[in-house]
Order: C-alpha cells, then structure tokens, then sequence
C-alpha cells in the first residue's frame, strides 16, 4: 500500500511539475452558490424538511494552466441533519496538452462526496462529432460534517466513456462504465440536449447488483460576461445545477468532482484547444 501512494505521489508531482502553457492568464475569482436538499419523513408538521446553504470559495489561476480552488459550505436554514460549516473543496490542478487531441489534468486535495487524494482525467477527441474520455481516482473518505473522519486512501475508482454531438440538435448522446466513488460498477446512458442558457438530460443506469435507476439532470450556465476583463472578480457560482433519480440514493454511481465548478455542461478541461461539442460552438 505504501508504495502504491509512494508511485501515485511521485507520478503527480512531474505530471505537475510541467510547465506548459501561457503564464499570462492570471485571473482571481471569488464567487458563491446555493445548496438546496429537502426531504419529506411524514412524522412531523412540515410538508418538507429543508436545508438551504450558501457555497463560497474562490479559485485562482496563476498561469502555466494551474488551478487552485477552494469551496465551505455555510447553513443558512437547516431542518436536519448537523448544522456545520465545513470545507468541500480544496484542491490544485494542473493541465497538460500532449499534441493537438490530448489532454491531461491531474489533481490533488480534498474533492466532493466526502473524498480525497489524487485524480487524473482524459481526453481524446477524436472528431468534431466523437470523443473520449477517462477519469482514474485513487481516494480516501474525509468527512468535516460531523466532526473529522478520515481514512486511508485505498480506493481506486474511474470510468471511461464516450460521447457523440449532433451539432444540427445541439445535442450530446453519452455512454459510460465505470467503478465509482462508492465502489459501486455500473452502465450509464444519458441524452444531454443543450440550450443557450442551460442543459438538460436524462439518464439511466444499471449496476452490477441488478439495479436499475432512472433520471434527469439541469445546467443553468451563469453568462461570463460577469468577470469579462477583470483579473480579480467577483461573481455568482458559474452554474447552477439540478440532479434528481428514481431511487433517491445520493451515492448511486456517483462520482466526485476535483472542481466545485465541474459540470456536464462544460466540461472538466479550460485548456486551449481542448473546447469540443456545445463548448466549441459557444
């Protein structure tokens, strides 16, 4: 086990230790979103149980396609659960372009989904209609939400995929496998139609326990015009995002994300040359 943290961590620091890319976009952003659950247990006198939380955090981008961000989660109203203000995110990424169609972005810190470690991510397009991409993780548990829990990293999670854009529909047609966050494994297909303001899906997805869950998924994309120009700014969150399944199981096939920001819409790369689909078309 050590040496497999000892390789991981050794591989991470010369992937990071590249420096390509431009040294002059330099930019400090410092925004905040919105985190609303409910829940509806039938034995008290509200129709739903609600928590409502504010996200702040910033990111900065020092150049040399690194990127440094950090998220808390402040309760404003909270119904159920621990009442804590903890950290979500905290973590430094660093891109890489090998050639003109590949793309790398390796990651370390403390993710969504109670998880940290290292990340890298992948990404092949193959054409302006097909592409490829792959995420490997290697993470422990970290929860701040009711007290410190923390384990050792010992769980390797990933998922390949491919997708297909139908530029006359706007429209993304999506296949992936993988093993998750929660080492559950699982197929997903999903149908991403994307509109000027926002994107919308649905999903399906099979593990190999014989369950079966269904879905929907909403992007609303904050315009960039926020921050146009400004090397320092301060905006909302650059999306707000809606997630709902059958199930209602919160850790079914469910990634994390080393970006509070990532999203389907965007995509997880920001390097030059990597823009691909509805990105390219922006």
């Amino acid at each position: 086990m050590k040496n497999s943290v000892k390789t991981l961590l050794i591989t991470g620091a010369v992937l990071l230790g590249v420096g390509t890319g431009s040294a002059k976009a330099q930019t400090l952003d410092f925004f905040s979103g919105v985190e609303l659950d409910y829940q509806n247990i039938f034995h008290n006198d509200r129709v739903f149980d609600v928590n409502f939380s504010l996200t702040p955090g910033f990111k900065w981008t020092p150049g040399y396609n690194w990127t440094i961000t950090a998220q808390a989660v402040l309760p404003i109203v909270h119904d159920y659960g621990p009442s804590t203000v903890y950290l979500n995110v905290a973590s430094i990424s660093k891109e890489i372009a090998l050639g003109e169609h590949n793309f790398l972005k390796i990651s370390g810190g403390i993710f969504t989904n109670e998880r940290y470690g290292l990340d890298l991510k992948w990404m092949f397009p193959v054409s302006d209609i097909f592409c490829v991409d792959a995420q490997i993780g290697y993470t422990g548990y970290l929860s701040m939400v009711d007290g410190w829990r923390c384990s050792t990293p010992d769980r390797l999670s990933g998922w390949l995929r491919g997708r297909m854009y139908i530029p006359s529909a706007d429209t993304e047609l999506i296949a992936q496998i993988g093993r998750y966050a929660y080492a559950d494994f699982g197929l997903q297909l999903e149908w991403l139609r994307h509109f000027k303001a926002a994107s919308v899906g649905m999903f399906a997805m099979y593990d190999l326990g014989s369950n079966i869950n269904l879905g929907f998924r909403i992007v609303i994309g904050i315009p960039s015009s926020w921050r146009a120009g400004k090397k320092v700014g301060i905006r909302p969150a650059n999306n707000f995002s809606l997630k709902q399944n059958v199930l209602a199981k919160s850790h079914f096939m469910t990634t994390y994300n080393t970006d509070p920001e990532d999203n389907c819409r965007d995509g997880y790369f920001s390097i030059e040359g990597s823009e691909w689909g509805f990105k390219a078309k922006k």
